[in-house]
C-alpha cells in the first residue's frame, strides 16, 4: 500500500484515512485523517469520535509524558488531535 504525506504539516508526516466502528453500537464513524507512527505503543483517539460510535470504555489508561507526569488518557486525550 501506498500512501502520500500529508504535506500541510512540516516536515511532511504519514497519515491515513480511517472509520471507528462500534460493535455494540453498531455504527461507524468517519472517515478520519490519522496520523501514522508506527513506533507508538498506543493510539489515541480523540473522545468526540468515540462519543460519536457510543465507544464503551474497556479499562482506564495512564499516560506518562516526557517530563515524567503520569496522568489520565481519558483527560489527556482532549489535547491530541487527528
Amino acid at each position: 500500500m501506498k500512501q502520500a504525506y500529508d504535506n500541510s504539516y512540516y516536515p511532511p508526516i504519514p497519515t491515513l484515512d480511517v472509520r471507528l466502528y462500534s460493535s455494540i453500537a453498531d455504527e461507524f464513524a468517519g472517515p478520519f485523517s490519522a496520523i501514522l507512527d508506527t513506533a507508538s505503543d498506543a493510539t489515541l483517539v480523540p473522545l468526540e469520535f468515540l462519543l460519536t460510535i457510543d465507544a464503551e470504555e474497556t479499562a482506564p489508561g495512564w499516560m506518562i509524558g516526557i517530563t515524567g507526569d503520569r496522568q489520565s488518557a481519558a483527560s489527556a486525550s482532549s489535547m491530541f488531535l487527528f
